[in-house]
């Protein structure tokens, strides 16, 4: 199977769409499963007993030819020793303060909620998967620069699976230290429509099950690098899983966006 190294399309999930759904935390669920065979995502299944916090910085630097700027995006992740998640993001040109917050308070649930911090509002129970896609975090490498709550640009950087007359497109690499924290890595050829093979590496944490840094590299889209800093292995704590009592509920707002770095913005996209 053929696979590109970046989405170039756009992807919406409406209202309609799940309210179509027979039963949505299911098939959410199961897609980020899917979605995350490679390695474990954020919000995917719990995983226990590997507790940790972590900076992750996303950084796209695309060929000068396209004219496009460069973007960064960084996140704060937490996990603690139940599973239970916290994840900060911030927007995309708008500095490292988190700018909503996504909180898994119950380890083995099939929901999780966004947070406002500045408007202090939490939104009404959202699907699991559906925030694994908002969350990116390298799972199935899959990476975001988040526009805003409801519009993310989104990267794809998979192995082609194809060998060519060079030899196999997907090598292993031997272990090592990244971060302070050991790790086993890939080498392996993206195909991009239109464009020369690109060339990516993925370094993941058997213990934490994460991705720890990921580097892709090709004509089309230039260079997509994501890594884990400032890692503790502490157990954070733990009201930081917890939705404070002062948060107003609020509905979720759909739709959700998720496009590719070269798709034009809708004037009317929040």
């Amino acid at each position: 199977m053929k696979t590109m190294a970046c989405v170039v399309g756009t992807v919406v999930v409406s209202v309609w769409s799940v309210l179509a759904q027979t039963d949505i935390d299911e098939t959410m669920q199961s897609a980020a499963s899917a979605r995350c065979a490679i390695t474990d995502c954020i919000v995917k299944a719990p995983v226990v007993n590997a507790p940790f916090s972590a900076e992750a910085t996303t950084t796209w630097s695309p060929p000068a030819s396209t004219g496009q700027a460069p973007l960064r995006a960084t996140a704060r992740y937490y996990r603690d020793s139940a599973g239970r998640v916290r994840v900060e993001q911030s927007f995309v040109g708008h500095g490292a303060r988190a700018q909503h917050i996504i909180l898994v308070p119950e380890a083995d649930g099939k929901t999780a909620y966004v947070l406002d911090p500045v408007a202090r509002t939490v939104s009404t129970p959202v699907p699991r998967g559906l925030t694994q896609m908002m969350v990116g975090d390298g799972g199935f490498n899959h990476f975001l620069f988040i526009k805003s709550t409801r519009r993310f640009i989104v990267f794809f950087v998979t192995p082609d699976e194809v060998e060519s007359v060079n030899g196999p497109s997907e090598e292993s690499l031997r272990q090592s230290l990244i971060a302070g924290l050991r790790v086993t890595g890939t080498r392996f050829v993206t195909r991009v429509p239109g464009s020369d093979n690109g060339r990516a590496e993925r370094w993941v944490s058997p213990e934490l099950k994460l991705v720890v840094y990921s580097r892709s590299e090709d004509t089309r889209f230039g260079i997509l690098e994501y890594q884990l800093t400032d890692i503790s292995r502490s157990d954070p704590r733990a009201d930081l899983f917890e939705v404070p009592e002062e948060y107003k509920e609020t509905p979720f707002e759909y739709p959700v966006t998720w496009a590719g770095p070269y798709t034009p913005e809708r004037p009317n996209t929040k």
